[in-house]
C-alpha cells in the first residue's frame, strides 16, 4: 500500500510516487479509482479521494488541493482505499490545526514562508517558498486548505 505524507508533501513539495505532470491514468494506476471525476469537456478533469482533489489540464497533474480540514470533515482528511491511504502528519482527529502551532513547525523544520492576510477574504494564507499554500480561517485560526499549482512557483 502506497503512504502519501503530508508533511513531505507541504514541506518538501514531495508527492511520491506522485508527480506534477504525470498523466490521470498513471495517478488512477497508483490511488486506484477515485471518489469522484468531473470533467469539464475543455482539457480540465479533476479526480478526488475524499477531500484530496488531483487537476489535470491537458492530461498533466498541475494542482493538488484539499479544502476539507475542519473537524467535521475528518474523513476527507484520513482518506484510505485498497491502494493508498494519508499519513495526517500534524492532524489529528478531533484537533484541528491551528495557524500558530503550523507556524512552530516550520520555524521547527527552519521552512521560509510569507504570512498573507488578504484584506478581501476570511482567511491568512501561508505560502512557503516551494509554491505550498495552505489557508487558515481567520475566525477560528485553523486550517482549512492546502493548495499547489506547479505552473504557479
Amino acid at each position: 500500500m502506497i503512504e502519501l505524507k503530508l508533511r513531505n508533501i507541504i514541506i518538501e513539495n514531495n508527492f511520491t510516487p506522485l508527480s506534477m505532470g504525470m498523466s490521470e491514468k498513471e495517478l488512477t494506476n497508483l490511488l486506484g479509482n477515485p471518489t469522484s471525476r468531473f470533467d469539464n469537456g475543455y482539457g480540465s478533469v479533476v479526480v478526488a479521494y475524499g477531500g484530496y482533489e488531483f487537476a489535470f489540464f491537458d492530461d498533466k497533474l498541475h494542482y493538488f488541493q484539499n479544502d476539507n480540514f475542519k473537524e467535521s470533515y475528518i474523513d476527507w482528511v484520513k482518506f484510505e482505499n485498497d491502494h493508498f491511504k494519508i499519513d495526517t502528519w500534524l492532524i489529528k482527529e478531533h484537533d484541528n490545526l491551528s495557524i500558530e502551532r503550523f507556524i512552530e513547525e516550520l520555524k521547527f523544520e527552519k521552512i521560509q514562508f510569507k504570512l498573507e492576510k488578504p484584506s478581501t477574504q476570511n482567511y491568512t494564507k501561508i505560502k512557503l517558498m516551494n509554491g505550498m499554500q495552505l489557508e487558515f480561517d481567520n475566525s477560528d485560526r485553523m486550517l482549512y486548505a492546502i493548495r499547489y499549482e506547479s505552473f504557479s512557483k
